[in-house]
């Protein structure tokens, strides 16, 4: 049993449009650098199925008209398409496709392989699993186990950090506070830690020794923060490397998090695996594993509150507890580790399609009960 990994469009060339390449050569290096795809939590998890035999193989897709080409991630080999009509050639008939997302160029290719080749999507915040013809969605907001009136397979999805790369380090606490761990955008919240800060020292006539993390993005926040981050003494040490979060969020005691959209974004998740605490903005967009345990994670009421918010951070740090990160540490290896909660969960799905090779609800529902 194959595994086809649709991960990423970056600049595909229109459908069906077939630019000429040259599918033997190498291609740009610039899709297989070592701290992209291999230190993502869904290529480790793909990698250890594969390495315990639960799948047969795993073939790794990218679509771009810059650089395509031949390519290696690690142990499994890949392509990279100009366009994804020109994956025909490289597919197998009993190939399972596994779909990260979705960009409207697949739709007409992925469509013509519906009851014929297994269809698997995670939809990573594109909307994508209303694409009617999935046999298998895997969904990371709620805990679910059903069919849809299409016959569609939902079940959960424990979104997979790299446990090798987010882990405990035994590092010395330098900061308090780590506010987000991706790009600084208005839609990711950073900016509510500027006023969350001026209401502590107002408060408290002191700081918080605080870390921001992430590539600055235009938006409508990022001024507020360029203005006043040396005022309230917050680092911004840029986009980090993952192994270099891994080691900020060791050193940090609290895990910020203030935004109000996307889908899961992996920051709580790694933060949590490295033992911080967490505040989280707004649970709606998040695992329940991220929010369900009150000892892990405080949920303010409202996140415009600052002041509230405030007086939060500042007990949570008054009173901080070194040893609680072995407490955050166990509560995510029982509920959301890779290797103890991913890897069991896809182990059961792949048994499934290898013992049913062509896709079949009634195996879907006499699987999981359903």
């Amino acid at each position: 049993m194959r595994v086809v990994y649709l991960f990423v469009s970056k600049g595909g060339a229109a459908y069906n449009s077939k630019p000429d390449w040259n599918p033997k050569a190498e291609c740009s290096p610039n899709h297989t650098e070592p701290l992209g795809l291999e230190t993502e939590g869904t290529f480790y998890i793909l990698d250890k199925l594969q390495a315990e035999g639960v799948i047969d193989e795993l073939f790794i897709v990218m679509e771009s008209a810059r650089g395509p080409g031949k390519a290696v991630w690690g142990r499994h080999r890949g392509v990279v398409v100009p366009e994804l009509s020109q994956l025909s050639e490289f597919t197998r008939p009993n190939d399972v496709l596994l779909v990260r997302g979705g960009w409207r160029g697949w739709w007409e290719w992925l469509n013509d392989r519906a009851g014929t080749h297994w269809l698997l999507n995670y939809s990573a915040n594109t909307g994508r699993q209303r694409w009617k013809f999935w046999d298998i969605i895997l969904w990371d907001l709620d805990d679910v186990c059903f069919m849809d009136r299409l016959n569609r397979l939902w079940i959960t999805f424990r979104k997979p950090t790299h446990p090798g790369i987010f882990k405990n380090l035994n590092l010395q606490n330098k900061y308090d506070i780590c506010i987000g761990a991706s790009f600084i955008h208005t839609k990711k919240g950073q900016w509510r830690m500027i006023h969350i800060l001026d209401e502590y020292r107002k408060r408290y006539k002191s700081l918080p020794r605080c870390i921001m993390p992430g590539a600055l993005r235009s938006s409508a926040g990022t001024p507020r923060i360029l203005n006043r981050y040396e005022d309230l003494g917050i680092e911004l040490p840029g986009m980090l490397p993952r192994h270099e979060l891994a080691e900020v969020l060791n050193q940090s005691s609290i895990g910020v998090f203030l935004s109000t959209s996307g889908q899961n974004d992996r920051g709580p998740l790694e933060a949590m695996q490295c033992g911080c605490k967490l505040v989280l903005g707004s649970p709606k967009y998040h695992s329940p594993v991220t929010y369900a345990n009150s000892k892990v994670t405080f949920v303010p009421e409202d996140i415009d509150d600052y002041k509230s918010i405030a007086i939060q951070l500042h007990d949570m740090i008054e009173n901080y507890d070194p040893k609680s990160r072995y407490e955050v540490l166990k509560w995510n290896e029982k509920n959301a580790h890779a290797d103890f909660v991913t890897f069991p969960m896809l182990e059961r799905m792949f048994d499934m399609i290898r013992a049913n090779p062509v896709p079949d609800p009634e195996a879907m529902r006499r699987e999981y009960g359903l």
